[in-house]
């Protein structure tokens, strides 16, 4: 879709170091096909980037200001998922529910958690100082 791809750097815990993106903005969200969401970016310099979700499995976006301030990026695969963040994608159901559904649920999280420690799946997560909070889990996360 965006040509251009750049090599993105992580430290060992998933958080994103170059391009540094910290106090730059999100200023865009896109869905550019049922598995793809196209996120726009720009660094405190000006400079643009483009996040392409691939494969995108599950999305959450809140609070999207005018002026969305990111404080941190986390681009997790291959290590164990934080289960809080997790959680935010596909929340517990109500303690008066059955506990089938209880049970079924906890099978799909620890899918889940398999799956991004295996590298087989991205969990994105993008927490501001002000304005949009997004999470994702998808297959695959190119930056242009």
């Amino acid at each position: 879709m965006y040509d251009h791809a750049m090599e993105f750097v992580l430290d060992r815990i998933g958080d994103l170091r170059d391009p540094d993106l910290h106090d730059g903005f999100v200023d865009g969200i896109r869905l550019a096909d049922d598995k793809t969401v196209v996120l726009s970016l720009r660094d405190i310099r000006g400079q643009t980037f483009t996040m392409q979700l691939i494969g995108a499995e599950a999305l959450v976006c809140d609070d999207f200001w005018l002026g969305n301030i990111i404080m941190s990026v986390w681009i997790v695969s291959g290590i164990a998922p934080q289960k809080d963040v997790l959680d935010s994608l596909f929340p517990p159901y109500h303690p008066a529910v059955d506990q089938a559904y209880h049970d079924r649920h906890a099978q799909f999280m620890e899918l889940r958690v398999k799956q991004i420690t295996a590298g087989e799946r991205v969990l994105v997560r993008i927490d501001p100082s002000y304005g949009c909070t997004l999470t994702a889990l998808c297959r695959e996360v190119l930056i242009s």
